[in-house]
């Protein structure tokens, strides 16, 4: 098993993370994403990295969270979030390809506008989303998504919504 990884990320920083690591942490304080792009994060990039996530939370309880203003890729990797979303993003860009989301208590992916009325983006490619609770891909509050070549299957509500 992989060492922890802890990171926080502030302003417009590029961080890529690469090789197949394990990122899952021993204990995930209340509301905390296993990994999280700060507001104004920028290019935050993420390869071939397997993220679990559980946390004591019930609001803002993602596996992978992207705030307002940031942007981050995720490509090759596998999301699994035990008391949450896999991937969100509240009026950020979010961007997943060849990705596998799956068995995540409520959506896949999730991506939303934020409060202060930015518009999120999600793009969504060649990916699996599977087993999760609720919607595979959720798209609310001003939020726009482009989801192409994706299988999904077994979700307690709708593939894509």
């Amino acid at each position: 098993r992989a060492h922890p990884i802890a990171m926080a990320l502030m302003g417009p920083e590029q961080l890529e993370l690469l090789l197949g690591q394990l990122l899952q942490p021993d204990t995930v304080r209340a509301a905390e994403a296993t990994l999280e792009a700060a507001p104004g994060c920028t290019g935050l990039a993420v390869h071939n990295l397997t993220i679990r996530h559980g946390s004591k939370s019930v609001a803002n309880n993602y596996a992978v969270f992207a705030q307002g203003g940031s942007s981050l890729t995720l490509s090759g990797c596998d999301v699994k979030s035990e008391t949450g979303s896999g991937v969100a993003g509240e009026g950020a860009s979010i961007s997943l390809t060849e990705c596998v989301v799956h068995d995540c208590r409520t959506h896949g992916i999730a991506v939303y506008g934020d409060l202060l009325g930015e518009s999120g983006f999600g793009r969504v490619s060649k990916c699996r989303v599977y087993g999760n609770g609720e919607d595979g891909v959720l798209v609310r509050g001003g939020a726009s998504a482009d989801v192409t070549k994706c299988e999904w299957w077994i979700t307690g509500s709708s593939g894509l919504s």
